[in-house]
Parts: C-alpha cells; sequence; structure tokens
C-alpha cells in the first residue's frame, strides 16, 4: 500500500510500520525498484508508539489485528484526516468500521473489490 500512495500522490512521503522484518525489508526493496526509497521511512516501530498524527492513514491487515490496534490508528489518525481499513472479508468490514465510529470516527463508506466481492475495505474519517 505504502508504494502504490506514493505514486498516487508524488509530493507525499509516507511512514510504513510493520512487526516483520522480512515484510520492511520487502517495503523497501520494491520501493527501491520503484524508485520512491527515498520517500519512505520504513521500521519496526509499533504505531502506537510513532509520535505523529497523520492526514491518511492505511491499514491492510486482518479484522482482529485491525481491532488490536483500533486505538493506534485512531490516535495516528489526525483530526480531519482519513482511516483506511483493508484486507477485510466482506463480512467483517461493515462492523468494523462500526466499531471505530463508536471510539469517534466517522464512516465514510464500505467498498467492495470489483476484483474479488469476498473482500472489502472500509474508509473512516476522524
Amino acid at each position: 500500500m505504502t508504494i502504490a500512495a506514493i505514486k498516487r500522490w508524488p509530493d507525499a512521503t509516507c511512514v510504513a510500520v510493520d512487526n516483520d522484518q522480512l515484510a520492511i525489508d520487502a517495503t523497501m526493496e520494491n520501493a527501491s525498484v520503484n524508485r520512491v526509497a527515498d520517500r519512505i521511512a520504513a521500521s519496526l516501530t509499533p504505531a502506537g508508539e510513532l509520535a505523529e498524527a497523520f492526514p491518511l492513514v492505511l491499514a491492510n491487515i486482518q479484522a482482529h489485528v485491525l481491532r488490536e490496534l483500533r486505538e493506534a490508528l485512531i490516535a495516528r489518525t489526525a483530526p480531519g484526516g482519513t482511516l483506511i481499513l483493508s484486507g477485510l472479508l466482506t463480512p467483517q468490514a461493515q462492523p468494523l468500521g462500526e466499531e471505530f465510529v463508536t471510539r469517534g470516527l466517522r464512516l465514510v463508506r464500505v467498498l467492495t473489490s470489483t476484483d474479488d466481492p469476498q473482500w472489502s475495505s472500509v474508509m473512516l474519517r476522524r
């Protein structure tokens, strides 16, 4: 997702976090191939330990992990910012979005993949 975001917004920089060093290495290798490595800071820093809040937060992982990270993801989303949750099985998307709404976010929409309808994403606004 990081590389896609960088490609979509050419003036953007990204902070990418994961708990797996192999994922960090793959991100930076792919960023290098795509000539955007200088715009990505990838690390093993847990989301809850980041000091910044961002205008856009992208989280692509299973629903149960998104639930565990809920407070950290909300805290990293700047006021007025957007949080996109993806990697969700379609039946999980709406209920998960509603869980974030109970924590003060506004549900913008649930989008089912046109390529594979078993997967969906949730867009929220803080």
